[in-house]
């Protein structure tokens, strides 16, 4: 059992750095094709942070462990709504919003508040991920509608090093691919020797592993003052984990799941997502939102590992 979980925590080690690599030749990528921070933050970026989840949840969907699908998303949104973006505010410090960009946030945030209701209604099916990767289609365009352009003014990429950072970029995923592979063969190893739910283990342990690149990204961001990119980053997550990777994961799966057994994850969830929200409404995320936003994340772990019985 040890054995395995060291190599469950070195695969999403390397997952994680795979992850970064993907995110960084993807601004580089942006900023050849003209794409604003803000859409780099919602979409790219999010899209690219979310490759672990994307690939954990293709896999597992294929082999029947939906358990452990959504067990991740729900988890890995948890993740992205408190720690992701309190630990690097705690580390960087904390921001004033302008109203633009709390008019967006809350958008977003409604209808990630919206979609987990809307699945424990037991309509899991692939007509359900169907209709979720259209969600995130039409996600997508809009986003790319309304934040498309850098301005005159913004840095000029090279041919030759956006070409390169493609290259980097497709063999980054390849590596997210195989890494998230194992994680998954892992994860199910893990939670079999535990006795435990792979729920609980896609809802913890994959979960935090999967958004180490978006907590990397905003920390990054934050250190370089640019908010937008780090909020769009960690919110997009959450509209890329509930439409991109939901869907994805139904569409190649033929198993149901009793979504109604993730009653505490999707609460969780709803929870954070009020929190943040009452705290955008206020114009200003600071550490003191911070450190409620990171004992919320605690609470969850505590409260799930207790659910479990493992204490």
């Amino acid at each position: 059992m040890i054995e395995i979980a060291f190599f469950l925590i070195v695969s999403l080690l390397v997952l994680a750095k795979a992850s970064q690599f993907v995110i960084d030749n993807a601004m580089v990528l942006a900023r050849f094709f003209r794409i604003s921070n803000l859409a780099v933050g919602f979409l790219l970026v999010s899209v690219a942070t979310s490759l672990p989840e994307l690939m954990v949840g293709i896999k597992a969907g294929l082999s029947g462990q939906m358990g452990l699908v959504v067990g991740n998303v729900f988890g890995a949104n948890i993740s992205d709504l408190t720690m992701v973006l309190a630990l690097p505010i705690l580390l960087a410090g904390g921001f004033a919003l302008k109203r633009k960009q709390i008019i967006g946030l809350t958008q977003v945030l409604l209808i990630t508040a919206i979609l987990p209701l809307i699945l424990v209604l037991n309509v899991f099916t692939q007509f359900y991920g169907l209709f979720l990767l259209l969600v995130f289609a039409a996600y997508a365009w809009l986003v790319l509608k309304n934040e498309v352009s850098l301005g005159p003014g913004a840095e000029k990429v090279a041919p030759r090093k956006a070409v390169l950072s493609g290259m980097a970029f497709t063999a980054a995923v390849f590596v997210v691919l195989a890494s998230s592979n194992y994680a998954v063969d892992l994860a199910i190893g893990l939670a079999n020797s535990l006795g435990v739910s792979k729920a609980f283990i896609g809802g913890t342990l994959v979960s935090l592993g999967t958004t180490l690149p978006e907590l990397s990204v905003s920390f990054a961001a934050l250190r370089a003052r640019k908010f937008d990119v780090a909020l769009g980053n960690a919110v997009g997550s959450c509209i890329t984990n509930l439409t991109l990777v939901l869907g994805a994961a139904a569409v190649v799966s033929a198993w149901s799941v009793n979504l109604a057994a993730f009653a505490d994850l999707v609460a969780f969830m709803l929870v954070a997502n009020l929190v943040l929200w009452h705290f955008l409404s206020k114009g200003r995320l600071g550490k003191r939102e911070a450190a409620i936003m990171l004992g919320l994340y605690v609470a969850f772990l505590v409260s799930a590992a207790a659910i479990e019985g493992l204490f």
